[in-house]
């Protein structure tokens, strides 16, 4: 590992009798309390490379869940859990293979993809499992690598549905809630995520930073989806006055009143140095306009 304060880079290599796989992963600070993590080579870098992974990986695929449990005793009756987990594309493009060369496979090696692709299905469906032993009520399930920037309707019905939708109903028939997070582009997504039968959906992001018009999401999305989010965390939040905020809370909510199965929330997590007063706003108009 090698350190420069804050920041690590981790490099690790996995030695096997048929030769070795190797991954560097990164982790910096981007402001006191954010971090970015990823990987910035990746262990599957070839089709030789998954080969090693298929043979030599453990089948067990075993995980540390038991910080959802100790969650769920203190919760009991109170909340729910909602830990994280990698969607089916999620979980091949940020643990396995960068998502460039993913995209790629599925145009280019129509034998290496879905080889690939079933692979890590298989094991991240093991995943879940674990969380949902564990006493997860949903798992938030990251999808946000599939976007509406990177990838286009015909090709995520093609090459990415099929994987998702084999997850989402492997956790949902076990008794959790799928809520699926795209916090950008996602707008001409629209119409495919129809198909995908999550119980909810994540962020409904709006311009600048994703392409989300919420009268739009309210038509094209499944009325039995509960839609999530709609307010810009990252300016609007942050430099709007208390009296906006209410405002803006009191048009979300008249713009999904009709339609229901609606959380109001931001479009991620709140970023640092929000306002508290906004805070309070965002609060108090939303037990108020709530109750119209």
């Amino acid at each position: 590992m090698e350190t420069d304060g804050r920041d690590e880079i981790t490099r690790t290599v996995v030695h096997t009798p048929r030769g070795d796989l190797t991954e560097v992963f990164r982790l910096v600070w981007i402001s006191e309390y954010d971090v970015e993590a990823t990987p910035v080579d990746y262990l599957i870098k070839s089709e030789d490379d998954l080969g090693l992974l298929i043979e030599f990986m453990p089948h067990a695929c075993k995980i540390d869940a038991s910080s959802i449990g100790a969650a769920k005793l203190v919760l009991r009756d109170k909340g729910i859990t909602a830990p994280w987990v990698q969607g089916a594309f999620n979980f091949a493009t940020y643990y396995y293979r960068s998502l460039e060369h993913v995209v790629t496979d599925a145009l280019i090696n129509p034998d290496f993809y879905p080889r690939m692709m079933e692979f890590l299905l298989e094991r991240n469906i093991r995943v879940c499992a674990q969380c949902i032993d564990a006493g997860a009520d949903v798992l938030s399930y990251a999808a946000n690598t599939a976007s509406g920037k990177m990838v286009g309707e015909a090709f995520f019905r093609e090459y990415v549905l099929p994987y998702e939708k084999r997850l989402i109903d492997s956790i949902q028939s076990q008794g959790a809630h799928v809520l699926y997070h795209n916090c950008g582009y996602a707008s001409k997504l629209f119409g495919v995520y129809r198909e995908l039968g999550m119980s909810a959906y994540e962020s409904l992001t709006p311009p600048p930073y994703g392409d989300t018009i919420l009268e739009e999401a309210v038509r094209q999305m499944r009325p039995e989806t509960v839609l999530s989010g709609g307010l810009d965390q990252i300016d609007f939040l942050k430099t709007a006055r208390p009296d906006e905020v209410r405002a803006k809370v009191k048009s979300i909510l008249e713009t999904v009143r009709e339609r229901g199965g609606f959380i109001l929330a931001a479009s991620d997590y709140l970023s640092e140095q929000t306002p508290y007063e906004n805070l309070m706003a965002l609060a108090e108009a939303g037990r108020e306009y709530g109750d119209l």
